[in-house]
């Protein structure tokens, strides 16, 4: 993965980003599958809801142990030696909570199918709720509250402008409220479009692994096109855009759309592979 974000293979940089919490956080649900599933959802509620009270608590506390508190609830760039470095951008807390609460919600699948839209319709509508309502509050939530800014659209943007590293809770909320919402709604969606999309979420990990290379070597192209250069691509995960590189709002989302595209014919061979045999090891891809 570090490939894909610089395009390079030099061992001076490492992450801890969305693969390496998703893999933590399955070790920390080994131990939790143990529990009853309301112990579970108890669990990570409280980790979820109250993670925000352990913001004042700064790694500076912890001494030479800082490094452990860096990838429970702090990130921070890492050094490692003389010239590596390692950037922690995906902490345990509150990400483990939030993977233990989707494993809580899993009997929720196994309802009457009126039940079960009915219950997720309920809980995501009351997620975003509550964030308006604690969000318009200022109260707790998020590390920096919102305030009144020089346009109603850019006070918008400073209501919903949620801290992710780690993800408050008001971020959780404002983001898992609606997709339960959408889980609801969709929940009987049948047809071509249902299906060509639901490729995609048959083969998660293939994905992602797949489409950052392929972000980046479009990207490549668009410099050597545009600026003439593409030097500043290699060696740095978020590189300095050159004056005139880039595109648009509009151009991005037709590049999104574009990726898409190119990957359902792989995500669907691999996705009627996994199908078609029981190797143990194709249910982790």
């Amino acid at each position: 993965m570090r490939f894909g974000w610089n395009l390079t293979f030099d061992l001076k940089l490492f992450f801890a980003g969305v693969i390496w919490v998703i893999g933590a956080s399955m070790i920390v649900l080994a131990g939790l599958v143990t529990l009853p599933e309301r112990a579970i959802a108890a669990i990570a509620l409280i980790m979820i809801a109250g993670h925000n009270l352990l913001d004042g608590i700064r790694v500076e506390r912890f001494g030479n142990l800082g490094w452990l508190w860096n990838f429970l609830h702090q990130p921070a760039l890492l050094h490692i030696g003389a010239e590596s470095t390692f950037l922690v951008g995906y902490t345990l807390v509150p990400w483990a909570g939030v993977m233990a609460l989707g494993y809580a919600l899993g009997p929720v699948f196994k309802l009457d199918p009126g039940a079960r839209r009915h219950l997720l319709l309920f809980a995501g509508t009351a997620l975003i709720a509550g964030f308006i309502l604690l969000r318009a509050a200022n109260l707790y939530g998020d590390p920096a509250p919102w305030g009144a800014q020089s346009s109603s659209f850019s006070t918008l943007l400073s209501f919903i402008n949620r801290e992710k590293y780690p993800p408050s809770l008001l971020y959780l909320m404002m983001t898992l409220g609606p997709a339960l919402v959408l889980l609801a709604l969709l929940d009987h969606a049948h047809g071509r479009i249902a299906d060509w999309l639901t490729t995609f979420g048959r083969v998660p990990f293939l994905f992602y692994v797949v489409h950052l290379p392929v972000i980046h070597a479009l990207a490549v192209g668009l410099a050597w096109l545009t600026v003439g250069d593409a030097g500043f691509m290699f060696g740095r995960a978020v590189p300095p855009k050159p004056p005139g590189y880039g595109l648009g709002l509009p151009g991005i989302y037709a590049l999104w759309l574009l990726i898409l595209v190119m990957l359902h014919p792989l995500c669907h061979r691999f996705a009627a592979l996994k199908r078609g045999r029981q190797d143990w090891w194709l249910s982790y891809l």
